[in-house]
C-alpha cells in the first residue's frame, strides 16, 4: 500500500494537484533503509512526536505485524526511522517504484 500511495502522490504532482516542492515524510519501524535511499529518500532518526505516534498505535501494529508474519510477534520500536523526499525527487523514481510494486504483486 505504501508504494501505491507514493504512485498516487506522483500522479497528483504530475497533474498539478500537488506542487513539485511537496515534502513527503513517513516514520516506521519496518522499511528497508537501503531501499528507501535507493528511491531518493533521506533517512534519519524519527523525532519524539513521530515515535510517540507509532507507540500510540502499538496494539494495531502488533496484530498487523503478527498477521503478516503468521505468528505473534512484537515490533521493535527501537528501529523507528523517518524517510523524507521532495516531490520533484519522487518523480525521478516513478519507474523504479512501479517496477518494485509490480514485482511484489506478482509474488502475492
Amino acid at each position: 500500500d505504501y508504494l501505491s500511495g507514493l504512485l498516487e502522490i506522483i500522479r497528483e504532482i504530475e497533474i498539478g494537484l500537488l506542487p513539485r516542492t511537496v515534502k513527503v515524510s513517513g516514520s516506521s519501524y519496518f522499511f528497508n533503509e537501503n531501499t528507501a535511499i535507493r528511491f531518493g529518500f533521506t533517512v534519519n532518526a524519527a523525532l519524539v512526536g513521530e515515535k510517540l505516534n507509532v507507540v500510540l498505535n502499538y496494539f494495531d501494529l502488533i496484530w498487523m505485524y503478527s498477521l503478516a508474519n503468521k505468528r505473534l510477534i512484537f515490533p521493535d520500536l527501537r528501529r523507528i526511522k523517518k524517510a523524507t523526499i521532495k516531490g520533484v525527487d519522487l518523480l525521478k523514481h516513478k519507474q523504479e517504484i512501479e517496477e518494485l510494486l509490480s514485482r511484489m504483486e506478482r509474488t502475492l
